[in-house]
């Protein structure tokens, strides 16, 4: 305990010593708390490249799991856009082959392609940042935290195709059905 006191008096000197020489007036108790703190950031510093570079090691060992991860999701989004696709396109030629009109058809339409459009753009999107990860580059949290929120972007423009796909779906129904009891009722 007693050898940093003596450390402190003996570096504040030499300091004060300096300072005289250059003509400098810097009180001695401030420059032994400046040299305490460059050696505190000193040592932190070290302890967190450390740090760093433990984290890079454990991402650099995780990296191919992630990107695999990354490219699970960025294919599910693709699958899912193709299924609402298919269905789309089924009742599109249901709808034409079964000749019964739907007053509000064009318009079902025109927000079933919008939305296809969009969801199309967003899968694109998370195809796209899924294959930027990279534990060497300057943010992996920013590209991860990235990829997160383009997914959840995909995921509400893929709810809203399915859910225009599903109004589709229910008008072409309803014409369908009162075609069906009318030449039933007829018989």
């Amino acid at each position: 305990m007693k050898s940093r006191p003596v450390k402190s008096i003996i570096i504040a000197a030499a300091v004060v010593l300096i300072a005289d020489s250059l003509a400098l007036s810097i009180p001695a108790y401030a420059l032994a708390d400046l040299s305490a703190n460059q050696a505190t950031q000193n040592s932190q510093t070290t302890a967190s490249s450390k740090l760093g570079q433990a984290k890079l090691k454990l991402c650099a060992a995780h990296e191919n799991a992630i990107n695999g991860i990354l490219a699970r999701i960025a294919n599910r989004g693709s699958r899912h856009l193709a299924l609402i696709t298919s269905v789309a396109t089924r009742t599109e030629n249901f709808y034409k082959k079964n000749g019964k009109p739907l007053s509000n058809y064009d318009s079902l339409v025109a927000n079933v392609n919008t939305t296809m459009t969009a969801a199309q753009s967003a899968v694109n999107l998370v195809k796209t940042t899924s294959t930027s990860f990279s534990c060497s580059s300057s943010d992996p949290l920013g590209a991860l935290q990235q990829f997160k929120d383009n997914t959840l972007g995909e995921v509400a423009a893929l709810q809203a195709y399915k859910t225009a796909v599903q109004n589709l779906v229910s008008g072409v129904k309803t014409v369908a059905n009162t075609s069906t009891e009318a030449s039933g009722g007829n018989q």
